[in-house]
């Protein structure tokens, strides 16, 4: 009896804030001039793509994109810079593009989702979360994550992982399920386990991937790896990426892990055992080994590091913060702000509205951004990161504090 009052006086307390929520939007709207909705997606478009096109085709009203900046989660730099990714996606009807700040972007599944979904909450006028998934059915996705919330399921999941097995193998073998972790999959749940911790009234949404994450064949709609490669073997990729998106590419310095390895060796080879154990997601005596198997290829050295239980985009993620100098210190779960990469007219619309209602700080230009202790933290690594993309290409360095957003 107890209970059942105490979950009713819980569905009272949400209701009551979800009034408040639709109430203050509707006050949002009249100055949004009409729009119906607004929709957020999380994304990294390294490059853009016609699968990209797809997803935003498939979006009404507003659209704010959530972007990493020059590295991502899979802790690698980016293929092409963040300004430049950031134009394509405006360019392909993205209406205002905002940085996930490094110390996130190049973070576990987990941690990358929850930080881009706390953003979108902050801003406290999105309605929608937009994404792709193997799966592509919401109604599966909330079952998987019911049954991760057990306790059998914790007890399994953290035998496997005790076991050596990494977290998605162990994940998967714990659900007992048919659904498999894929890359997006995983990011599908996390995004909407992140919903859920926020209390976020944002309704997520999932459009089904048409082809596989890791396929490395080029056709219309192909993945990101299968264009970056193709790419760097001097192959024609037009019919994979819209025109504009192949214009950028074609006049952009384009990099991959192999540019920045030499400095990544330099760095754990000038750094003490002690201080790699204080870089972020080193743990469990991996120091140790990093400093073992250090050699000059990049793919040996993967390889020499990895196994069941550290997989390699967990390396290399490793890798990118060794090189930022990313200690476990420096990381606060929720991002302290976000930056403005580009928009166009309805983005200047979403902007303006966004000053009233967004509770996370907005930057447009750092020169002129009265930041806190705790931003500056945060925001040096976007700037070491655009700046370490620079010298690769023997460009002048402070990019960041030059470059405007994108306006289109």
């Amino acid at each position: 009896m107890i209970k059942n009052i105490k979950y009713l006086f819980y569905l009272r307390i949400n209701q009551i804030s979800i009034w408040k929520f639709q109430y203050k939007r509707d006050i949002i709207r009249k100055s949004t001039k009409g729009v119906n909705m607004v929709t957020g997606i999380v994304s990294e478009y390294n490059p853009f793509h016609n699968g990209h096109l797809h997803h935003i085709n498939h979006i009404n009203g507003y659209k704010i994109a959530i972007m990493s900046g020059d590295f991502v989660q899979r802790g690698e730099i980016a293929f092409i810079n963040k300004w430049k990714r950031a134009e394509m996606a405006v360019k392909a009807g993205v209406d205002l593009v905002l940085e996930l700040p490094t110390i996130y972007a190049t973070s576990s599944a987990e941690l990358f989702s929850y930080a881009a979904i706390s953003i979108l909450h902050d801003l406290n006028i999105v309605d929608y979360l937009s994404f792709g998934s193997e799966c592509g059915d919401i109604n599966v996705l909330h079952r998987v994550i019911n049954q991760m919330d057990t306790k059998d399921y914790t007890i399994q999941l953290k035998q496997y992982i005790k076991e050596g097995y990494s977290y998605p193998k162990a994940s998967e073998m714990a659900l007992n399920l048919d659904f498999t972790f894929s890359a997006n999959n995983i990011l599908a749940i996390e995004y909407m386990k992140a919903i859920n911790d926020l209390n976020s009234h944002i309704m997520p949404m999932t459009i089904k991937r048409t082809n596989d994450y890791h396929s490395e064949k080029l056709e219309e709609i192909s993945s990101a790896t299968a264009i970056r490669l193709h790419y760097k073997k001097n192959k024609d990729i037009k019919m994979a990426v819209p025109s504009y998106v192949y214009d950028i590419i074609e006049k952009e310095e384009i990099n991959d892990m192999h540019d920045i390895f030499p400095y990544i060796v330099y760095k754990i080879a000038s750094t003490s055992v002690k201080e790699l154990s204080t870089i972020k997601d080193v743990t469990e005596g991996l120091e140790y080994k990093i400093k073992k198997e250090l050699i000059a290829d990049y793919e040996s050295f993967l390889d020499a590091v990895c196994s069941k239980r550290y997989t390699k985009s967990r390396i290399r993620r490793i890798l990118i913060n060794i090189l930022l100098n990313i200690r476990k210190d420096d990381f606060i779960k929720k991002p302290p702000y976000t930056r403005v990469l580009g928009f166009n007219e309805n983005g200047k619309n979403l902007l303006h509205t966004l000053r009233k209602t967004s509770s996370l700080p907005i930057i447009t230009n750092i020169n002129k951004f009265d930041s806190s202790d705790e931003i500056k933290n945060i925001l040096q690594f976007d700037i070491l990161a655009s700046d370490i993309r620079s010298l690769i290409n023997e460009k002048d360095l402070g990019l960041d504090y030059k470059k405007r957003p994108f306006i289109y």
